[in-house]
């Protein structure tokens, strides 16, 4: 047990250094419909993430060459915050599910580094929860850009 944590510790230790931020559709400043495009598709990554552990959940043999996409963080520059400040916050939750989906893609890693033929439900439910974790933050992202007047 000491020995997963320790890799999906150093997993999550990896990713951290090496996640490329995400990139705006405008180069001048971010807009509501980029800030919408984003949750979108972290919202899309966490489908599919749901979808990966439910097949394990529900029996279906999983190989280690298959995975889920992992979103990346984005970072929104200077003047982007100066110039829409509520995209901020959104930006936030939306990196806050993106950090639950690396974790719950971690314990896939995890598990294929440990080289068992199956995996353990309560493994998989813990990856699942992960990416089930990733809708509350997706979910107040969505209501914060629910209350950005639209242009």
């Amino acid at each position: 047990m000491i020995r997963r944590w320790l890799v999906l510790v150093g997993l999550v230790m990896i990713a951290g250094c090496t996640l490329q931020t995400g990139e705006n559709a405008d180069p001048e400043t971010i807009t509501r419909d980029d800030v919408a495009g984003m949750l979108a598709e972290v919202r899309a990554d966490q489908a599919a993430a749901l979808t990966f552990w439910d097949r394990i959940i529900f029996g279906e043999t999983v190989g280690c060459q298959e995975y889920f996409i992992v979103p990346t963080l984005y970072e929104l520059s200077s003047e982007d915050r100066a110039a829409h400040p509520e995209a901020e916050a959104i930006v936030d939750q939306i990196n806050l599910a993106a950090q639950s989906l690396q974790l719950s893609a971690a314990y896939w890693d995890s598990e294929c580094a440990d080289g068992r033929s199956t995996v353990p439900l309560e493994v998989a439910r813990e990856g699942r929860t992960y990416g089930l974790a990733a809708g509350v933050a997706l979910d107040e992202a969505a209501r914060l850009l629910a209350e950005w007047p639209q242009e």
